[in-house]
């Protein structure tokens, strides 16, 4: 077939609507026959002649995006023919391209440089047209040359090239990164893997006859080492291929604060206004005292605003002894009888209370705002590519954030740490609420549920079956298996050892312990400790003074 004939059949099959020829460093004489040779071509279809590297942005706004590409190699542009190309179809995926080997009849080691060439950027859309004979190749299992006939439709041809992996190795990514897929051992030591994108991408290969291969991923390796990544943001995927994103939501587990200070629980029977109202009461009953001193003629006495005030306190704990001074102020007795009422009264129900409050654990206050976590010094732990992530879209400050340590093997992404928070999707923390529920008790809080991001599988430049593979997860979905595989990860993260969390020591009922109220216990020991102290100083002063007055009476 000539050039013509086989531009028409790529327009029959295809309707491009721009020709790109690709013209760089070629002689006049070249030139003058290459352009008498486009002529001929395709008269009613725009061109656009590319001899040098140029701005793609500004090539693809102007170009639309079906398009048939030529590349005219000659003796001259051997070496920068393919670099050209290349530089211009950087981020175009697919092309369909004639290789013209105008002036010159490639060898057999030119044709296979040529199609390991293209084998390696996938661009499986290429015809090789060299002195009247056609040439392609196949990608599948292992890239070889195949020489095309007249005889052979184009469209049958390249459908042929898509059909299927016919048993070649598709490598996967193994990057948990993401938190969406797990890897599990059955019964029978073999090796399976949970999670609706990992289960999606092994029905496609196994589908179209491929070999499902999980390899772990370097930070230091590129993407294009492997065939398909099987969760990535919008954004993030480079020069590769992402299927139809659809939005996740991500969520913020913070540990759950299983308890507030016991010594806390001293203040929570009654509210700010009722511990005001208190000590408004004791002023009003210490005031009454000195007013009475006052009344009565005690003012002399140096001690009175110190005995008032014991008085008060006295009476505020129920510890009544005030014949004397009662008799000598009878009016004070309303005042007492009044006093002792309301204080017995509340400290009844403040007993009460406080009784029922420390046989129960009261959760302390959950971290619900990004400054809640800043104040509860609990780390958002994340694996290195989604630090990094996180960092580039200021999704958190990064004094919240911690990636694991190659030196603390101990820290697990999914055998969970109480001591770090962490960012997770939905389908993860759904399946963490629901064994909480199972188990009755809490572990994780869930907060900031304010993140969306869309995400999709990936898969590498020019990636053949990329339509395909977009067929294969709309059916899916539609079908509602993927929705019944994202029901099945709760149980199967569980299975796998995945989602484990440390057994907490509290108990919703539990006795009371020594350390819990130590201030209490510090005060306790401090009071008898000066008391004490006060008591010997006190005898020592007294038995000086007998001494003394001893000596005085004897002589």
């Amino acid at each position: 077939m000539q050039l013509g004939e086989i531009v028409d059949e790529f327009h029959r099959i295809y309707n491009f609507q721009t020709i790109l020829y690709f013209i760089p460093n070629v002689t006049k004489q070249e030139q003058v026959t290459i352009f008498d040779q486009i002529n001929l071509l395709a008269k009613d279809i725009p061109v656009l002649c590319i001899r040098s590297p140029a701005n793609n942005d500004q090539i693809w706004k102007v170009v639309p995006k079906i398009i048939l590409s030529i590349v005219f190699f000659t003796e001259s542009n051997r070496e920068t023919a393919l670099e050209l190309l290349d530089n211009t179809f950087q981020h175009f995926f697919r092309p369909k391209i004639i290789f013209d080997f105008h002036t010159v009849f490639p060898g057999q080691v030119d044709l296979e440089t040529l199609c390991i060439w293209l084998g390696r950027g996938r661009m499986v859309y290429s015809l090789i047209l060299a002195n009247n004979q056609m040439f392609t190749f196949d990608l599948y299992p292992t890239m070889s040359i195949k020489k095309v006939t007249s005889l052979t439709p184009l469209q049958i041809l390249f459908a042929e090239k898509v059909k299927g992996f016919h048993g070649a190795t598709m490598k996967v990514v193994n990057d948990q990164s993401m938190l969406t897929y797990i890897n599990l051992t059955d019964q029978n030591g073999q090796t399976r893997y949970g999670g609706h994108a990992l289960k999606a991408i092994q029905t496609f290969i196994q589908k179209y006859n491929g070999t499902f291969q999980m390899l772990h991923w370097e930070l230091t390796d590129s993407i294009d080492k492997f065939n398909i990544h099987p969760v990535t943001p919008l954004g993030m995927e480079g020069v590769s291929e992402i299927t139809y994103p659809y939005p996740r939501k991500f969520c913020v587990i913070t540990p759950y604060q299983k308890e507030v200070p016991r010594m806390f629980y001293l203040s929570l029977p009654f509210k700010k206004f009722t511990w005001s109202l208190l000590l408004v009461g004791l002023l009003i009953l210490f005031l009454s005292e000195i007013l009475a001193d006052i009344l009565y003629g005690n003012d002399r006495d140096i001690f009175s605003i110190q005995n008032a005030f014991f008085h008060a306190l006295r009476i505020f704990t129920q510890q009544l002894h005030f014949q004397k001074r009662l008799r000598n102020i009878p009016c004070l007795s309303l005042v007492h009888l009044l006093a002792i009422f309301l204080v017995m009264l509340m400290t009844s129900l403040y007993q009460s209370v406080l009784s029922a409050l420390y046989t129960k654990s009261i959760p302390g206050v959950q971290v619900d705002s990004l400054d809640d976590l800043a104040k509860s010094g609990h780390k958002i732990l994340m694996y290195v590519p989604m630090y990094d992530l996180s960092l580039e879209l200021n999704l958190f400050p990064s004094n919240v954030l911690r990636t694991p340590s190659e030196n603390d093997p101990s820290i697990e992404m999914f055998q969970l740490n109480r001591s770090f928070a962490y960012f997770m999707p939905t389908i993860v923390t759904d399946a963490m609420i629901e064994i909480q529920n199972c188990l009755k008790v809490k572990y994780f809080h869930r907060s900031l549920c304010t993140f969306d991001m869309r995400i999709g599988i990936v898969v590498e430049r020019n990636f053949p079956l990329k339509e395909v593979l977009d067929d294969v997860l709309f059916r899916l979905r539609e079908a509602g298996i993927i929705s019944k595989w994202k029901v099945d990860f709760t149980m199967e993260a569980y299975e796998a050892g995945y989602l484990r969390f440390k057994q907490p020591n509290e108990s919703n009922l539990r006795p009371l312990q020594v350390n819990e109220l130590v201030l209490i216990w510090l005060l306790y020991g401090i009071g008898i400790s000066v008391s004490s102290i006060l008591f010997c100083f006190e005898k020592y002063l007294k038995f000086r003074i007998n001494r003394l007055w001893i000596k005085k009476n004897s002589s």
